[in-house]
């Protein structure tokens, strides 16, 4: 194959729709590898290797995370119909999932028509309040594809409640502890902030399972809702800081 029959990084990525970073993420974990590179060193895309990135296109519509479509890839007993019902399955569960979501609903409207808009409900939570969970709920999940929720859930039912809940305990302090050094004013390059921007990216990291693309909707998410980031404790200066140390 000449090389006119290759694509740069960029053109591929404009021609799927997609940024360059993730082309180098899926370069990085081994899903697409580019075919060649030019004399200056920049990634080539042949036939073969735009092919299976096409698969991989078609397969993440469908659902699937980028650790199940590199097994699909590479596994020929992975068939089309096998691909297929199995799409078919996790479907199935959101639908169960969802239901679950849309009964416990009705019932919060059942208890809330019933004690009165001004009552509270049972366990001492105003109704606002809980109709304010489920909304911010809701505006969380707003940012992410199914996909990438489904791969969340299968992630924490991986790494088992006494995980998340050390994260969960870990978080305020480690947000007080950064909140601090931006209060004495102590550089990016300090060993004790970058220590803490080394754990800050961790637990992140833990969130998103180093997919690139949750972290851009991440970011995404609390740009446009700069509320929640406040309401955790977290103002700008302090996820300039994180930023600076870990490029320190």
């Amino acid at each position: 194959m000449d090389a006119s029959a290759r694509l740069t990084i960029g053109q591929v990525a404009k021609r799927a729709g997609l940024t360059v970073r993730t082309l180098h993420h899926y370069d990085d974990v081994g899903l697409v590898r580019p075919s060649d590179r030019s004399d200056a060193g920049y990634r080539l895309y042949g036939p073969d290797a735009l092919r299976r990135l096409e698969k991989v296109l078609v397969l993440r519509q469908l659902g699937f995370s980028l650790e199940q479509i590199s097994t699909v890839l590479d596994d020929p007993a992975w068939t089309r119909t096998r691909v297929l019902r199995t799409r078919l399955a996790a479907l199935d569960r959101e639908i169960e999932d969802q239901r679950r979501v849309r009964d416990r609903l009705a019932e919060l409207i059942a208890t809330v028509e019933g004690l009165g808009d001004a009552a509270d409900l049972p366990g001492g939570a105003a109704d606002g309040d809980v109709l304010d969970a489920v909304a911010a709920m809701d505006r969380v999940r707003s940012y992410f594809t199914a996909e990438q929720l489904d791969a969340m859930a299968r992630r924490s039912d991986h790494i088992g409640e006494d995980v998340i809940q050390h994260a969960q305990n870990r978080w305020p302090e480690l947000i007080a502890e950064v909140a601090e050094h931006v209060r004495r004013g102590t550089p990016a390059a300090d060993p004790r902030v970058v220590a803490l921007a080394q754990e800050w990216r961790g637990l992140v990291a833990a969130f998103s399972g180093g997919d690139p693309e949750v972290e851009a909707n991440l970011g995404r998410m609390y740009r446009a809702q700069p509320e929640m980031a406040r309401a955790m404790g977290i103002s700008e200066e302090m996820t300039e800081l994180i930023r600076a140390a870990l490029e320190a």
